[in-house]
């Protein structure tokens, strides 16, 4: 984020609370929750089929575009005719949820738990 696109008010905040982070957090809670991931490290997670697996039911599904050097360029909603997946393909999807669980516990509880 630009520091022009922060409001003046926010700035006169953060200029009085950097001292004190504690300020900064009761004063502005969140203030970066959204952090971008890699096409590829999302799909890496399983994630993206068990979301697809759920939309599939209303005929819809998140598609990533893979290009020809094995990166995906771009993710869309789309319209599909397909059900479901496979049960190999599922088993590795469930497979992939389980370690980015095992390997996000702690940073998933803290983060839970953050007011």
């Amino acid at each position: 984020m630009n520091t022009n696109d922060i409001p003046s008010p926010i700035k006169k905040l953060l200029a009085k609370a950097t001292e004190d982070k504690r300020v900064v957090k009761k004063a502005i809670p969140h203030s970066n929750p959204v952090h971008p991931m890699d096409l590829k490290a999302f799909k890496d997670t399983g994630l993206l089929l068990l979301v697809n697996q759920f939309l599939h039911i209303f005929g819809w599904a998140i598609v990533l575009d893979q290009e020809d050097d094995g990166t995906f360029s771009r993710m869309y909603p789309a319209r599909t005719s397909f059900r479901g997946f496979d049960s190999k393909n599922t088993d590795i999807a469930y497979r992939q949820i389980s370690r980015y669980m095992r390997e996000n516990a702690d940073v998933l509880e803290k983060e839970a738990n953050e007011e």
